[in-house]
């Protein structure tokens, strides 16, 4: 008698939970999916284009997607107000033009005559069913490949996976949304 009660009513309970759960897992994916896909597909009508000021003076400067692709990852959590956490990797192309000392010349410059890679890490918390941006951060491969040689040429130690990253709000003055982090806010519904 016990046994059939198991699978008359235990089992179908059991089987309707995970298929909820399954369910929901399912649209937690497909609504990171839908807001990953908006922010990299923002890069074709926003090239996050700017004149900014470095130490060697004014650069026009402007990004694109590289056409590589993309990382994503969700993981679920153990809290009750942020039950996953999504991470989005890609790679930007900074197009620039050489230094001027006057910001009017960078910005007449439309020749965009150098190249550099920049590798994006965002994080994402899913939060009352949204994603909201937690934390970005981005490092440039040839800067990491300097700082290993400095640091053999120091003799202090190297990890051959070192990478540097740093935050998009930062660290150029008070300067943000550096390096093409900027996110686009729009309301993403699935």
């Amino acid at each position: 008698m016990r046994r059939r009660l198991l699978f008359a009513v235990v089992i179908p309970l059991l089987l309707q939970h995970l298929w909820a759960q399954s369910s929901d897992e399912k649209r937690v994916i497909d609504s990171f999916d839908v807001y990953v896909h908006h922010h990299l597909d923002s890069y074709e009508t926003n090239r996050r284009e700017r004149v900014l000021l470095f130490p060697a003076g004014w650069v026009h400067q402007y990004y694109e997607l590289d056409a590589r692709g993309s990382k994503t990852d969700i993981q679920r959590t153990n809290s009750l107000l942020t039950p996953y956490v999504g991470t989005l990797e890609f790679r930007l192309i900074r197009h620039y033009t050489v230094f001027y000392k006057s910001r009017e010349e960078a910005a007449a410059d439309v020749h965009f005559v150098r190249v550099d890679v920049n590798v994006h890490r965002h994080t994402y918390a899913y939060q009352s069913e949204h994603w909201l941006p937690k934390e970005r951060k981005f490092h440039i491969p040839e800067h990491d490949r300097s700082t290993v040689r400095a640091r053999i040429l120091l003799g202090q130690p190297v990890n051959d996976d070192y990478i540097e990253w740093f935050d998009c709000n930062g660290p150029i003055g008070t300067q943000r949304d550096i390096r093409g982090c900027l996110e686009e806010f729009d309301s993403v519904e699935p």
